[in-house]
C-alpha cells in the first residue's frame, strides 16, 4: 500500500485538530484510541527517523573530516615548498 501525499497534505488540518482533541481527552479515552499496535508503529517510525538522522550526521561528519584532512595536506605541501625555497 502506498501513501497518498496529496491526501495527507489536505488532511493535515484535520489531523492537527484530532491530535489537539486527544491532548485534552481523559486518560481512559486516550488508552482506547492509542492501542499497543499504534504505539508499536509510532516507535518504529521514530526509530526509522532517528536512524536516518544519525546516518545523515555520520555523512556530514565524514565530509567534514575529508575537508579537514585535505586542508591539512595542502598546508603541509605549501609549507614544504616554502621550506625548500629557503
Amino acid at each position: 500500500m502506498q501513501k497518498n501525499g496529496s491526501k495527507a497534505i489536505a488532511d493535515q488540518s484535520l489531523n492537527n485538530s484530532y491530535w489537539g482533541q486527544i491532548n485534552h481527552s481523559p486518560k481512559a479515552a486516550v488508552d482506547i484510541l492509542v492501542t499497543p499496535t499504534v504505539l508499536k508503529m509510532d516507535r518504529a517510525s521514530c526509530d526509522h527517523l532517528l536512524k536516518a538522522i544519525l546516518e545523515e550526521k555520520k555523512d556530514e561528519d565524514y565530509k567534514q573530516n575529508v575537508i579537514q584532512m585535505t586542508r591539512l595536506a595542502e598546508r603541509n605541501k605549501m609549507m614544504m615548498k616554502h621550506n625548500d625555497r629557503l
